[in-house]
């Protein structure tokens, strides 16, 4: 399954105070989904480099009974298109 990260907060934990990374992404067929991920745990560093808006990701593993459906953080991903830097918004001036 491929899918299309959306959105990345950086969060804290109200239970343990720990800062974690929610991503939001979008597949193929149009599904939400999302996984978090907490920077001192060993699966960080799969993600740590693929974690930009519009990047699209595959080999993801879904959490099956999950209600907003979530990725486990452990799937290898790997990135199938790379997010596209943003078109610079400056006008020319005459």
């Amino acid at each position: 399954m491929n899918a299309e990260i959306k959105k990345v907060n950086n969060r804290t934990s109200l239970k343990t105070k720990q800062p974690y990374t929610r991503v939001y992404l979008k597949s193929d067929s149009g599904e939400m989904l999302i996984t978090d991920l907490v920077p001192t745990f060993r699966n960080y560093k799969n993600w740590v480099d693929k974690l930009e808006v519009g990047t699209v990701i595959t080999n993801l593993t879904i959490i099956e009974g999950t209600k907003p459906r979530k990725i486990d953080a452990d799937s290898l991903v790997e990135i199938v298109k790379e997010a596209t830097p943003p078109q610079s918004t400056q006008l020319d001036l005459i």
